[in-house]
C-alpha cells in the first residue's frame, strides 16, 4: 500500500501505479528494490533502499524527477559499483545498464572506480565490461 501511496505521488491520481519488491530473486545485503510503474505510460521508476556502496549516499545529489517530487541520486560511479554487485548475483539488465553507462561519453573518476571494485571484489567483473563496452 505504502509503494502505491509513493508512485500516486509521483504520477498523479490518474492511472493505476504499480510498486513491489522487484523480481530479483537476492537482493543483496545493503537492501532491496522498490519498483513503482505508472501503467498509463509505463513509466518505471526504481528506488534501491540502502547504501551498497560505503559512503555513496553522502555523494548524492537532490534531483526533482517529477514536479514537487525530488529525491537523492547516487554518482555515476557508484551506481556503476551497485549494477556490478547486482551482476555478480545473476542480473542480465544491470549488465546492459553498465554497458550503457561506460559506452558514455561523460567523464568518469576512473581511479576511483578502480578502487572501489577491488575492494568490492568486483575488479575483474569492471574490467570486463570495459572491454565489452569498447
Amino acid at each position: 500500500m505504502q509503494n502505491r501511496k509513493a508512485g500516486r505521488k509521483l504520477f498523479g491520481k490518474e492511472g493505476r501505479v504499480s510498486g513491489g519488491q522487484d523480481a530479483i530473486p537476492t537482493p543483496h545485503k545493503a537492501g532491496g528494490l522498490l519498483a513503482c510503474i505508472y501503467e498509463q505510460t509505463f513509466f518505471k521508476v526504481d528506488f534501491h533502499v540502502g547504501e551498497a556502496i560505503p559512503g555513496e549516499l553522502t555523494r548524492t545529489r537532490q534531483q526533482e524527477i517529477a514536479p514537487g517530487v525530488t529525491v537523492p541520486l547516487v554518482n555515476k560511479e557508484d551506481a556503476i559499483l551497485s549494477k556490478l554487485l547486482w551482476i555478480r548475483q545473476g542480473s542480465g539488465k544491470s549488465r546492459q545498464d553498465v554497458l550503457s553507462m561506460l559506452r558514455r561519453r561523460s567523464p568518469l573518476d576512473q581511479e576511483y572506480l578502480r578502487m572501489q571494485a577491488e575492494r568490492l571484489g568486483v575488479a575483474e567483473l569492471l574490467t570486463e565490461m570495459r572491454e565489452q563496452a569498447r
